[in-house]
C-alpha cells in the first residue's frame, strides 16, 4: 500500500516548541511517543527491524549493520501529502561521508508492514511540523531503517565517518529501540565542532531534529551490556528540496 499520508495541522505544543528550538538553536530533542495515534502498533513496528538486510557497503572494520531504505515525495500542493517514490540508489558525497560516500548505494526497499504503519506516518507528520517544509512546495525524503548489532567480540559503530552532517537540509534521528547495550550516546555540534549537547536517546522514539547545514552530529560506539548480543535500532529521515 503506497504511503500517501496527509498532514494534520492541529496545534501541538510539543511540536511547536521543537519547531521554535530548531529555528533558534538549529536542533530539537524530544520523545515522539505521545504523538502516535496508535501506540499499540509500536511493538509490530519494532519487530520489523528483524527483517532488515545486511548493508554491503560498510567496511568490515566497522562491524555489521542491517538496513532498508525508501524515498518519498512531500508535495505541499497536493494536500500536504507524502507519496512513495520508486526505489532508487542513495548517494552522498565523499565530503560528507568519507567511508561510504561517492558511490550510488542500493539498499533493500522498505517492506509493506513498515510503509502501512501509522508509526511511520506519524514520524513523517511530526517532521513536517517541526521542519519548515511548507516554505518549499516539494521535498525528497529519504527514510532508512537501520539495525547495528554488537557482540562480545564486536562493537557497534553508528558513525564510522566521525563527526559529520549528512548533506541534506534537515534530518531527524529516531531511536526505535536499544537492547542490551552500553554507550551509543549522541552528540550535537555547531559547524565549528563546538559541542552543543549530548543525548542518551535510550527510550523508544527519543528523537533529534536538526538543520543539517548548521548542526553536526556523532553517536559513539557501543558494546554489549551483558551476555552475547545487543543492538541499536534507528529510523533516519532526511529532507532535501526539490527545486
Amino acid at each position: 500500500m503506497p504511503l500517501n499520508a496527509t498532514i494534520h495541522t492541529a496545534a501541538n505544543v510539543d511540536l511547536e516548541e521543537a519547531s521554535r528550538s530548531l529555528q533558534e538553536k538549529g536542533y530539537a530533542v524530544l520523545n515522539l511517543l505521545s504523538q502516535f495515534r496508535r501506540p499499540k502498533e509500536l511493538y509490530r513496528f519494532q519487530k520489523s527491524w528483524d527483517d532488515l538486510v545486511q548493508d554491503p557497503y560498510l567496511p568490515q572494520r566497522f562491524g555489521v549493520r542491517f538496513r532498508r531504505h525508501g524515498r518519498f515525495l512531500y508535495d505541499r500542493d497536493k494536500s500536504d501529502s507524502f507519496i512513495l517514490l520508486p526505489s532508487a540508489p542513495y548517494f552522498q558525497s565523499k565530503d560528507v561521508n568519507p567511508v561510504a560516500g561517492g558511490m550510488k548505494r542500493e539498499f533493500a526497499p522498505l517492506q509493506e508492514n513498515v510503509l502501512s504503519s501509522s508509526i511511520l506516518h506519524d514520524c513523517l507528520r511530526c517532521s513536517a511540523e517541526v521542519f519548515p517544509v511548507r516554505e518549499c512546495a516539494r521535498w525528497i525524503i529519504n527514510v532508512h531503517c537501520i539495525r547495528i548489532p554488537c557482540s562480545g567480540s564486536m562493537m557497534g559503530y553508528p558513525c564510522p565517518e566521525g563527526i559529520h552532517n549528512d548533506g541534506f537540509e534537515y534530518i531527524s534521528i529516531h531511536v526505535v529501540q536499544r537492547r542490551n547495550i552500553v554507550g551509543g550516546v549522541t552528540f550535537l555540534y555547531d559547524n565549528a565542532q563546538t559541542l552543543l549537547t549530548e543525548e542518551e536517546l535510550d527510550k523508544p522514539f527519543d528523537s533529534v531534529f536538526a538543520s543539517d547545514t548548521k548542526i553536526l552530529h556523532y553517536t559513539d560506539s557501543f558494546a554489549v551490556l551483558s551476555g552475547d548480543r545487543g543492538y541499536r535500532d534507528t529510523l533516519l529521515v532526511s529532507y532535501e528540496r526539490q527545486l
